[in-house]
Order: structure tokens, then C-alpha cells, then sequence
């Protein structure tokens, strides 16, 4: 019998929760695929990159490289700009309610 996972952005969700337990609201944020890695110095993001990537490799988990970006100053997610003032609302998504 073939099993099917209906829930696979959820069941990923648990999966990064879990491994990265120790992590979030410390310097890291997951939302499905994504994995954000926020620090206030290049030398504590130095450091807590490779803390991640180590994470993944144990748990077999790789990236293609156009998927990662590092030591951005800002990042549009989901329709917001995450940046080192905090979140607002993309110029664009402003836009489309506006229309």
C-alpha cells in the first residue's frame, strides 16, 4: 500500500522545528522552506551560519546554492521586508491592496 503525506509543508515544518529546537527566537526563524538567520554582527553571523548548515548535513538536508543568500541587509518574505529596523509591508503587496 502506498502512503502519501497530504501535509508535507506541515510535516517539513515539525521536521526543521525540531532540529533547529535549540535555535529559534535565538538567532534563527523558520516558515516552511525558509531559514533566516538574523544576528546584530557579521562575526555572530559567522559563527551561527555554519552552526546551521552543520544541523542540516547531520540531518541530511542539503541546499542548491541559488537557493541561499548570506549576510543580506534586507529579505522579501512572504510579502514583508524583513530588515535590521524590523518588518514592514513590501511597496508591492501595498500596491495590490491599493488597486
Amino acid at each position: 500500500m502506498l502512503q502519501v503525506d497530504i501535509n508535507i509543508p506541515g510535516t517539513f515544518m515539525q521536521i526543521m522545528s525540531d532540529l533547529f529546537t535549540d535555535y529559534l527566537g535565538q538567532f534563527l526563524w523558520l516558515y516552511i522552506e525558509n531559514i533566516l538567520i538574523y544576528s546584530d554582527t557579521k562575526l555572530e553571523h559567522l559563527k551561527q551560519i555554519p552552526m546551521v548548515c552543520d544541523k542540516l548535513k547531520q540531518a541530511k538536508f542539503y541546499s542548491g546554492r541559488k537557493k541561499c543568500k548570506f549576510f543580506a541587509k534586507s529579505m522579501n518574505v512572504l510579502g514583508y521586508i524583513i530588515y535590521h529596523l524590523g518588518l514592514k509591508a513590501s511597496s508591492e503587496k501595498i500596491a495590490r491592496i491599493e488597486a
